[in-house]
């Protein structure tokens, strides 16, 4: 549903209020998915709140939050970190100190929109360390009327190095 609400600086910012509901998961260890959870996504596509029930067990949040991961993004790139700008191609964009499930990154983003006004955008990172190497693409489709995500699809490729590979 529609919201406004107030930012610090006074003026009203409009988004998204959705609630993620009905989640069916095999799980080993019997954890309740069921209980509500909501979050506020700023038009930019940033995560800026969660809320959830206070009895609700740790690992049903976290799964919720990994979740909701699906959706975050930086749909709209600030004039310093474009790194490519073309007509035919639309954008390209490098955010960094962006946020998902691996904590903060450095992602690329690209940009285009079709002639109904959708945008679609990739965004891509690795991130490697001594004990694993991960490969995240995601691909988000902006609802060009109602300006919301209608779609999020990722691919994350995970592979162990040196011993952790063993």
């Amino acid at each position: 549903r529609e919201r406004e609400r107030r930012n610090a600086r006074g003026t009203v910012a409009c988004s998204h209020v959705c609630a993620v509901a009905g989640i069916l998961v095999r799980d080993e260890d019997d954890t309740d998915y069921s209980k509500w959870f909501s979050f506020f996504q700023s038009p930019s596509g940033e995560i800026e709140q969660v809320q959830y029930d206070p009895t609700d067990s740790i690992d049903a949040i976290n799964f919720k939050k990994g979740v909701l991961g699906l959706l975050a993004a930086s749909l709209e790139p600030k004039e310093h970190q474009v790194t490519r700008r073309s007509a035919d191609d639309g954008v390209e964009y490098t955010v960094d100190g962006d946020w998902d499930h691996h904590g903060q990154h450095t992602a690329s983003y690209r940009q285009h929109s079709d002639t109904a006004g959708n945008v679609y955008v990739q965004k891509a990172k690795e991130r490697a360390d001594d004990m694993v190497r991960v490969s995240h693409v995601k691909n988000i489709t902006v609802d060009g009327t109602l300006r919301v995500i209608r779609q999020s699809q990722v691919q994350e490729e995970v592979n162990g190095l040196g011993r952790f590979a063993q």
